[in-house]
């Protein structure tokens, strides 16, 4: 039988698969082409480092050149991922009813309307099941986990409206433009010629106070009053989220160009 195995055949490493087994978190980043090259490479080259295991021996340590967030991670790469964790997940004989949650779950969230234009959120929603279907199993005492495949739209509500939040705080500059630039020098040199009129986006306000001033701590606003003076709807809710200020229930997505319904 002749080698028809690629130059590099990359894999993850042996720590990964046994979380996978164990049904424990991990991020996607392991399971893209670049993290299991690295843990190929690492593992080829016997450059690894170890750490102290809970129960008292020494385990080799991940190597995580190059390491991305599932939220950094191109939709592409994310996808792949997903492709070989439920692979992974039948190599290491994990029960199929938990197979078959994830399959629901990465079909339900790449099928999602959202899924072209906030591909990150969708990302992020995704890592926050994961994360949240394990930690379900240490609250409980009988171990028991809700149903990976069942994911929390309010969840991906909170984190749309975060992620909205957190750019409009890194905002440099305000949206408008002053009048003295509306005019610029001719080619010629003879006088001023008008330039080519921008679309001016209509700026993102704070949801609790209304603010939309460059600098504006965006996601901790806890303000108790709007900056135009009207009556304040909404504020910081206990776990950070905008809340309406009569009902405590969580805004949606479209309050500030909609309102919200229901």
């Amino acid at each position: 039988m002749s080698n028809d195995l690629d130059i590099l055949v990359a894999t993850p490493s042996q720590k990964i698969r046994d979380r996978i087994r164990a049904c424990e978190y991990i991020d996607l980043w392991h399971l893209t082409a670049e993290g299991m090259a690295a843990a190929t490479k690492s593992k080829i080259s016997g450059d690894t480092s170890f750490e102290l295991g809970s129960d008292g021996t020494f385990k080799i340590k991940d190597s995580v050149t190059g390491f991305r967030p599932d939220q950094d991670l191109s939709m592409p790469s994310w996808v792949t991922a997903n492709g070989h964790y439920v692979r992974l997940m039948q190599d290491e004989g994990v029960p199929e009813n938990i197979i078959q949650s994830m399959i629901r779950l990465n079909h339900l969230l790449t099928n999602h309307p959202d899924f072209e234009r906030h591909g990150q959120a969708i990302r992020m929603w995704h890592q926050h099941q994961r994360r949240q279907w394990v930690i379900s199993g240490h609250l409980n005492t009988d171990g028991v986990r809700f149903n990976l495949g069942k994911p929390n739209q309010n969840h991906y509500d909170a984190i749309r409206l975060r992620l909205l939040e957190e750019r409009a705080e890194r905002r440099l500059a305000p949206v408008k433009r002053t009048s003295s630039d509306d005019h610029a020098p001719s080619a010629d040199g003879g006088g001023s010629r008008p330039k080519v009129a921008r679309v001016e986006r209509t700026p993102f306000r704070c949801f609790v106070c209304f603010s939309s001033a460059a600098g504006h701590p965006f996601t901790t606003c806890a303000a108790k009053e709007r900056v135009d003076g009207k009556h304040q709807h909404v504020t910081r809710g206990a776990s950070g989220r905008p809340v309406f200020a009569d009902s405590l229930k969580p805004i949606c997505i479209n309050y500030q160009i909609k309102g919200c319904t229901g």
